[in-house]
């Protein structure tokens, strides 16, 4: 029997039967053929809960975290150095110190609500409406296939130009895939808006809820996670305008600080500033006092610009202005001090939605999460186009059935029909990983090569400023053009399958009108039949020590093999 150290990973794969006996121990019933039991009062919690009973994410006192010192508030090109902003010393030792804490481990979750991570992207999307191709658009229909096929749990966008109707149309067409939460501008749809959209195969979306801070400019949810705990997630737009941005920080210091509960985990969007000159290309310093008035706001809610604390030298941009070539990545993700050590894959990416804006991503998990692998590799969908794949198939097939069939009446525990099969299976493998390397889609080859260079030239100190403005442009658009390509081939070919399978009973039919719900990943487990059971948290490891119980019980009671006559 395998023991389950956390109680919290029982909840989705399995029926669990708790007993009443006052030992408060647990039974879990995987598919009706393995019994594993639970201990509760073992399984790690996010953090403390604080005393007034509720649970969430970042509680407690501040904790001080490193940050870039912001620049002065001029905007003439500067040397490629950051000087400190005078008027920001008496905020700067509470801006830097020390390390973020380490969570504490104590605490049982009771229901678990999302996977073990959860990755986390915003965009700037300039209005819900594309002209890329000739004709208007909806760009929600690509915002949706963005976060099925990247795997996106929750997407924060700005510039949305939603009204109430339009949010309802929108919910209503995705309503299996999709839960839109929004906030648009009072006065008119045509500008700012801001909204968090919730993909309902990784969350739990029903939990989930949302308030504005500020109309148009600030949404935060409120996403239930670990261990009963809530992370907090705010979204904003700020205004372009120096003086507005200034207010805007101000006026979101004010809403959080007459309300506590409101205080962000995460806080992340177009925030039209940079605190650090090395931000911008070319490379010069933001207004001081509006850096001031978000230094605030960042040392009373504890958060840090975790993106910089990750990368402190590099320079990655997330807003390109065309007409001058400038660049500067205004798109920030502030994170509380109590999440930022298990944060990890940082990246600015290219997008084929419409937009001047890079996807900025993050993905957000806990320390006590397992190690998880890569997954299960499977041969890719385009191999199986090519006929001399198709045809060494089809002969190691051939070759496999007739190997079974010519050890019919000689079979031994070394050649057999299961061994045959497996070596079928294997070669396969091996065959496809070696041909995907060889005919690796051109356009996917190019785009890499494209962002590699890119990221060279933007990290190169012997390269002028004005040869990186014009030549990261360049490779930018020529990005753009290649994913865009990729992308009509992909929907030119949803759209024949979805010709072919629309209102037939098929699978692919069946699974589009199906709401999907999240799954939930086991955080360590061991098997009490080994002689020193020791719990694993790598997901490979325990796989290997379900495997060993399985085999230790169906060899229980089993006498040696003997080989046949």
């Amino acid at each position: 029997m395998c023991q389950l150290l956390d109680s919290e990973v029982l909840t989705p794969i399995a029926r669990t039967e708790i007993n009443n006996n006052n030992n408060t121990h647990g039974r879990l019933v995987m598919n009706g053929s393995m019994t594993l039991t639970f201990r509760e009062g073992h399984g790690p919690a996010i953090d403390q809960p604080p005393h007034d009973g509720s649970s969430r994410i970042g509680d407690g006192p501040p904790h001080p975290g490193g940050e870039e010192e912001a620049q002065q508030g001029n905007t003439q090109p500067a040397p490629d150095n950051r000087s400190p902003n005078p008027q920001r010393s008496d905020i700067q030792d509470r801006i830097h110190g020390t390390p973020p804490p380490v969570w504490s481990t104590t605490g049982v979750q009771e229901q678990r609500t999302s996977r073990d991570y959860i990755k986390i992207v915003f965009l700037n999307i300039r209005g819900r409406v594309s002209t890329a191709q000739g004709f208007r658009q909806e760009k929600w229909f690509e915002m949706n296939r963005v976060m099925n096929t990247h795997q996106i749990a929750v997407l924060a966008v700005q510039e949305t130009h939603l009204t109430d109707d339009l949010a309802e149309n929108v919910e209503r067409a995705f309503n299996t895939r999709l839960r839109l939460f929004h906030s648009p501008l009072p006065e008119t749809r045509n500008a700012a808006g801001v909204a968090i959209v919730i993909n309902k195969g990784l969350l739990n979306a029903d939990e989930i809820t949302s308030t504005t801070l500020i109309p148009g400019r600030a949404i935060l949810a409120k996403i239930p996670w670990h261990a009963g705990s809530i992370i907090k997630i705010l979204n904003v737009y700020a205004p372009n305008d120096v003086g507005d941005n200034e207010a805007f920080w101000e006026e979101l210091n004010d809403t959080i600080s007459d309300n506590p509960s409101l205080k962000p985990d995460i806080m992340l969007g177009n925030f039209n500033l940079v605190e650090d000159s090395l931000d911008r290309l070319p490379c010069h310093s933001d207004n001081a006092n509006t850096v001031m008035a978000l230094g605030e706001l960042k040392c009373n809610t504890d958060l840090v610009d975790g993106w910089r604390r990750t990368y402190p030298d590099r320079r990655e941009y997330s807003h390109q202005h065309t007409p001058n070539a400038s660049q500067g990545r205004i798109d920030g993700v502030y994170i509380s001090n109590a999440l930022l050590r298990p944060v990890t894959d940082w990246k600015i990416d290219s997008t084929t939605i419409e937009t001047d804006h890079w996807l900025v991503s993050v993905r957000v998990s806990t320390p006590e999460a397992p190690n998880i692998g890569r997954g299960r590799w499977q041969i890719p969908t385009y191999l199986f186009d090519n006929e001399e794949i198709m045809k060494e198939i089809n002969d190691l097939g051939k070759k496999a059935q007739g190997d079974i069939e010519g050890i019919r009446f000689r079979r031994s525990n070394a050649i057999n029909p299961q061994t045959i099969f497996t070596k079928f299976k294997t070669d396969i493998v091996d065959m496809c990983r070696l041909q995907a390397k060889r005919i690796h889609p051109t356009i996917m080859n190019k785009v890499e090569k494209l962002k590699t260079k890119l990221n060279e030239i933007n990290n190169d100190p012997f390269v002028p400023e004005e040869d990186k403005m014009l030549e990261s442009l360049v490779i930018k658009t020529e990005i753009l053009e290649l994913e865009r390509v990729l992308f009509e081939s992909c929907k030119v070919y949803a759209k024949a399958k979805h010709h072919v399978s629309v209102e037939t009973i098929c699978k692919d039919w069946v699974r589009s009108c199906r709401a999907k719900k999240p799954r939930d990943t086991i955080f360590s487990l061991y098997n009490p039949l080994s002689p020193n059971p020791t719990p694993e948290h790598n997901s490979r490891e325990m796989a290997a020590a379900a495997k060993e119980y399985h085999e230790k019980l169906q060899s229980a009671d089993r006498g040696p093999l003997q080989e046949p006559d």
